[in-house]
């Protein structure tokens, strides 16, 4: 699971380690008891990764987190490093990390080796110091699982290794150098230990599960000490207890440490990770189907907290998975900052960083008790508790444990704020619930206070606490539904209060206009227009009874040009028809004798007069037309023979000349053309209608 160097790493792919887990092909998983026995291959999680150990230990400004893993397969879940993109390096230690694993369905298969296995590993550094020289160990909490093809039953056992990374030149665990329920292999390599006999291990449980491991480091007595332990729904096991007992009368022990100034002596992270990988050995596996959780958490000395900044991988360890995609999932519903892990493709990087989350501290009189942080829980002990947490805003009930009273406040946070509370602040304070009527449950709300703070939440009631006063609230309507009544006046005056905020479901009226092409046309729903150059104006309408207009467009009539609709729980579409106006168009004669028959084509018809004047019914636009008289013994001369109608009514005179006379005369508003010259060109000239 490590990066070792290639002398260990050769050897112990030489030597054969004692079969702890021994994944068979297909589904079944056996618990091998820990005895030496070389003709069996280890399951047992390696260090795989070789550095160069004659350079010695790796130092500067901060680590460099590609040096092992840029791209998948990788071990994929959630992890610290000690180093933020945005703040750069820091380091902290803590006698306890707590992962915690939201199996929500999972199905996970090596096609080569034919194996369902994998292994959750909590993977921590640990340091202390004895006889004047520093030590560190590499500690592992692992939950292997054998997944059914369903992705619901799970096999589920637990074991641990520990692994001695304290020089560059030896790594060596002899038996007589630490004492617990396990043993050392591969002749001095490390040691593992497997559960057996303890309840919730080598068990089938069905998903989604909860899986949390957990460990403590101590010093007792002068002695080193780390416990090992699980919790998958049967409650707390301490399945293993390792006593460094060649450390006895250690001078100090810095328990699990996190840093991102340094690497440690073999060239690996002093990291704290959660990952899912391969069994062991180094393998790797695929995740077929399913979603897994990742959190992690460290002891403040006050109570766990989310670490201060998280990546998507680990690096120290050797097991792998493929075919998985992490991304962040936060929750201000759940006080939480988990990791995510679905089907796709691995991309390595950040999940938050303490830029983008907040942290606060609250001190109190009472040294311990249960503080409820919207709907989580967190113990806390010496007088307060620390909480790394997204921004946003959040209601706190504490109840101490030395009294029968309760303490209750809000508070919000922002982006990289560090905020600091104390008893004060809780002062005394009423419930005021406001219950929502109307949305589809699991629809989220928020409600804005009039300075700017949002309270937000998907359930139906938000309680939040204030003190004595007068405060406005302006609920926010939300998709699909709309808050329709005004601002909310909230008097505290001793006492608890409850209020309604009515929402109302919105539903789509659209507007579908034809006979308009390019043209731009307007809507006004009860004092609400809307206009749109295409096809349809939509409105989102709670239920009611309004009145509507189309504005009128020069040149067309509408049906229908007002009307009222009713909304009445459920979507409408109504169609508003355009259509072009016709005015009168009066052609008058010149030139032909009395009674002479004359006719005239335009707009793809002929008309015919014995008469002086032809009457027409023309939309807007401009046409083409040709004439002639007395059977072609009369035409009309020019170019460009055209009637233009623009929102009226029009008189156009035409003369006609004999067909045997070139003369031509233009008078005012007359148009001479040619009937020869309009007959030849009638198939160039466009004859169009605007629509």
């Amino acid at each position: 699971m490590v990066y070792m160097s290639a002398a260990i790493l050769l050897a112990l792919l030489i030597l054969t380690s004692p079969a702890l887990v021994y994944f068979q092909n297909g589904s079944g998983l056996n618990i091998h008891s820990a005895k030496k026995n070389s003709q069996q291959s280890s399951a047992d999680s390696i260090p795989a990764h070789s550095v160069n150990s004659a350079t010695g230990p790796e130092s500067g400004y901060h680590v460099s987190l590609s040096k092992f893993y840029n791209s998948g397969p990788a071990p994929m879940g959630i992890a610290d490093y000690g180093y933020s993109s945005q703040s750069g390096a820091y380091r902290y230690n803590s006698t306890s990390f707590l992962g915690t694993l939201k199996l929500n369905s999972m199905y996970v298969y090596n096609s080569t080796s034919g194996s369902t296995g994998s292994a959750f590993q909590l993977n921590l550094m640990l340091n202390f110091s004895a006889g004047g020289n520093s030590y560190t160990y590499w500690i592992q909490d692992v939950a292997a699982i054998n997944s059914g093809s369903n992705g619901k039953s799970q096999y589920i056992s637990f074991i641990d290794n520990v692994w001695n990374f304290s020089s560059s030149h030896s790594t060596s665990i002899y038996p007589s150098s630490l004492r617990g329920n396990g043993s050392v292999y591969q002749n001095t390599l490390y040691y593992a230990y497997a559960s057996n006999g303890l309840a919730g291990s080598n068990i089938t449980v069905s998903a989604p599960v909860k899986i949390e491991l957990k460990a403590d480091s101590n010093l007792i007595a002068g002695v080193p000490e780390v416990s090992l332990m699980y919790n998958d729904g049967y409650g707390w096991v301490t399945y293993d207890n390792i006593y460094f007992t060649f450390a006895s009368g250690a001078s100090s022990d810095s328990g699990f440490v996190v840093s991102g100034y340094s690497y440690n002596k073999l060239g690996l992270y002093y990291d704290a990770e959660l990952i899912l990988g391969g069994p062991g050995n180094g393998s790797s596996t695929k995740l077929q189907s399913g979603s897994v959780d990742f959190s992690l958490q460290y002891w403040n000395g006050h109570n766990y907290q989310f670490v201060p900044n998280a990546w998507n991988y680990g690096s120290d360890t050797a097991e792998t998975i493929y075919g998985s995609n992490l991304s962040f999932l936060p929750s201000t519903r759940n006080a939480s900052l988990y990791s995510s892990m679905s089907t796709g493709v691995e991309t390595l990087g950040q999940l938050y960083s303490s830029g983008s989350v907040g942290d606060v501290n609250i001190s109190l009189p009472y040294s311990s008790g249960t503080a409820y942080v919207n709907n989580a829980e967190y113990n806390y002990t010496n007088y307060g508790l620390n909480l790394t947490l997204m921004p946003g805003v959040y209601n706190v009930t504490i109840s101490p444990a030395s009294k029968n009273e309760t303490l209750k406040g809000s508070f919000s946070i922002r982006p990289g704020q560090y905020l600091s509370l104390n008893q004060s602040y809780f002062g005394k304070k009423y419930t005021v619930k406001l219950n929502e009527t109307g949305l589809e449950a699991g629809t989220p709300w928020t409600v804005v206070f009039a300075n700017g703070t949002l309270v937000s939440s998907d359930l139906p009631t938000i309680a939040i606490y204030l003190q004595n006063g007068t405060y406005t609230l302006i609920p926010n309507s939300t998709a699909g539904y709309r808050y329709t009544g005004p601002p909310l006046i909230v008097t505290v005056d001793g006492s608890n209060q409850s209020m309604y905020v009515n929402f109302s479901r919105l539903y789509k009226i659209t507007f579908n206009q034809t006979g308009l092409h390019g043209v731009e046309w307007f809507v006004n729903l009860s004092g609400n227009v809307s206009y749109e150059l295409g096809d349809s104006i939509s409105f989102n309408l709670t239920n009611g009874t309004y009145n509507y207009s189309v504005i009128h467009i020069k040149g067309y009539t509408t049906s229908p040009d007002k009307g009222i609709l009713t909304v009445n729980g459920s979507a409408a579409n109504l169609t508003i028809r355009f259509i072009q106006s016709a005015y009168t168009v009066t052609v008058k004669e010149h030139g032909l004798p009395d009674g002479y028959n004359w006719s005239l084509f335009i707009d793809g018809s002929w008309h015919y007069s014995n008469d002086s004047i032809l009457i027409l019914n023309l939309s807007n636009g401009t046409y083409a037309f040709a004439a002639y008289g007395l059977n072609g013994s009369y035409t009309i001369k020019g170019s460009n023979a055209t009637i233009s109608v623009a929102g009226s009514n029009e008189t156009v005179g035409i003369t006609f000349i004999s067909a045997y006379n070139s003369g031509i005369n233009l008078d005012y508003k007359l148009i001479y053309v040619v009937f020869l010259a309009a007959v030849s060109i009638s198939g160039t000239i466009a004859i169009r209608r605007r629509q």
